[in-house]
């Protein structure tokens, strides 16, 4: 489970995500509740919430070789406390925190295509790229390359909420795809659509970025 400093930022916490990404309490609820391999990092003035991210353990696979690394998700500020910076010293707290867990990466995908030029200037770089496809060619797919993948409790998280709210999933090797209209994100190996972004966290990191990488499952 999910933890706070208190009741009090535990509520923000779900009234912040509801103003930044309008999703339905019950869900937020369901992601904060179910969770034992993520953690929520926090910036609060005078003892209240103003901005939050939450970091979920995964690996980040190169060349077969797996690395440790975090998926950065729902990152956000209210909006009356935007442009004070806040969101850039949680930045530098999840750095931080993952580089002390020993990870090597933290990935991320924009909630918008705006955010990728805010992103690196933190040293985020465009490393994932997807494009979408008729769900009936998940059976031809060739998910061999880099990549980045979840733990095992991620993944049984994620079937759990699919069982929950009542959506799709399309399952292959233990890749995970949500269906949306008929489609499903799958690898783009022309790199003509940006996805998402990876920080290498350390010397060995940038000298193993990948250029072309794949998320099976991402939360936006």
């Amino acid at each position: 489970m999910i933890t706070f400093d208190n009741e009090r930022q535990a509520e923000a916490a779900v009234r912040l995500w509801q103003e930044a990404f309008g999703d339905e309490e019950a869900y937020i609820r369901f992601f904060l509740s179910r969770h034992d391999d993520a953690a929520a990092l926090t910036e609060s003035v005078d003892g209240s919430l103003v901005s939050a991210l939450y970091l979920i353990e995964g690996e980040l696979i190169v060349d077969s070789v797996p690395h440790k690394a975090f998926y950065l998700f729902a990152a956000a500020t209210f909006q009356q406390h935007r442009g004070r910076g806040h969101m850039a010293r949680l930045l530098q707290k999840a750095e931080t925190y993952a580089r002390q867990q020993g990870a090597q990466f933290i990935a991320l995908v924009p909630a918008s295509p705006t955010l990728f030029a805010y992103y690196a200037r933190f040293g985020y770089q465009t490393a994932f790229y997807a494009q979408p496809v008729d769900a009936d060619s998940l059976s031809s797919l060739d998910l061999t390359g880099d990549r980045f993948q979840w733990t095992d409790a991620h993944l049984t998280y994620i079937r759990d909420e699919a069982k929950a709210f009542d959506y799709e999933l399309l399952e292959k090797d233990g890749w995970l795809f949500p269906v949306e209209e008929g489609s499903i994100l799958v690898p783009d190996p022309d790199r003509q659509h940006p996805y998402g972004m990876l920080l290498p966290l350390t010397e060995t990191a940038k000298g193993i970025m990948p250029q072309n990488a794949y998320i099976g499952l991402a939360m936006e």
